[in-house]
């Protein structure tokens, strides 16, 4: 199953409360625009992990600097699927 923008941008957004659903935008940055940092993606990842029971590499996302890079990495398929 595939992690979608939408339920991407809810989980951004529960985990930062100060962020409204149109405030995060597919070019956004995680870091410089939505404030995130490398605790707050991890703790993203288990999330969505969870939600979707998938498991992400962290490979997979570790270079993204846009909301669209880190939903493109993180909906790269496992080897072998």
């Amino acid at each position: 199953m595939k992690v979608t923008f939408e339920k991407l941008v809810d989980v951004i957004c529960d985990k930062k409360r100060n962020l409204n659903e149109s405030d995060v935008h597919g070019d956004s940055t995680l870091k410089d625009e939505l404030g995130l940092d490398s605790l707050d993606i991890v703790e993203i990842v288990v999330e969505l992990e969870d939600i979707f029971d998938i498991i992400i590499l962290d490979e997979s996302y570790d270079t993204a600097t846009t909301v669209d890079e880190f939903l493109k990495g993180i909906n790269k398929p496992l080897k072998g699927e």
